[in-house]
């Protein structure tokens, strides 16, 4: 019988690390683990990567907001969304914008690695604002299931968004879904 493995992450030295927080999502790639957002006292709009190696956190950039809101004027930061990492990008889909529940997001968050800036794109109107929602990554496919909707009410649908299409569509600054 195999044993199951546990590693505590925890810098338990004086160095620095993200504040506490719930419903973020943390997403691993190669040599570090990055996570996003949340809520604490207030619903946070950042970014982390934890690199393993050094064992260290460190807060990335947002070049390209102005204060915490898009283009849109829409808030980035939100809690209970997905997040998924494909070519050096983080795909953030959903999530509650704010403290109260009340308003609930289906955008689609892309934030580059590289140049450390933000897209957003709107899918359809069938795609339900939701939070509490599972994603995962399969080939260049984000897999989004289920969720809640402003109401509470559980969702029981399954998405699948194409994320070479999504980057084609950002690099031709198209922004709808197909």
């Amino acid at each position: 019988m195999k044993k199951l493995r546990q590693f505590n992450l925890q810098i338990t030295n004086s160095a620095w690390k993200p504040s506490t927080r719930e419903t973020s999502q943390i997403f691993a790639s190669k040599d570090a683990l990055y996570m996003s957002f949340g809520n604490g006292s207030f619903i946070y709009n950042d970014i982390y990567q934890y690199t393993v190696e050094s064992h260290s956190w460190r807060a990335l950039p947002t070049t390209g907001i102005v204060g915490t809101t898009d283009i849109f004027n829409k808030k980035l930061g939100r809690c209970g969304h997905s997040m998924v990492i494909y070519q050096l990008k983080l795909f953030i889909f959903g999530g509650r914008l704010d403290s109260k529940q009340r308003e609930l997001s289906n955008s689609m968050l892309i934030y580059d690695l590289r140049d450390f800036t933000f897209e957003i794109l709107y899918p359809p109107p069938e795609v339900v604002p939701r939070d509490k929602t599972e994603s995962c990554l399969v080939g260049r496919c984000m897999i989004v299931f289920a969720g809640h909707d402003f109401k509470r009410h559980p969702l029981n649908d399954l998405w699948a968004f194409d994320l070479v299409i999504i980057i084609h569509l950002l690099y031709y600054h198209v922004f709808l879904f197909l």
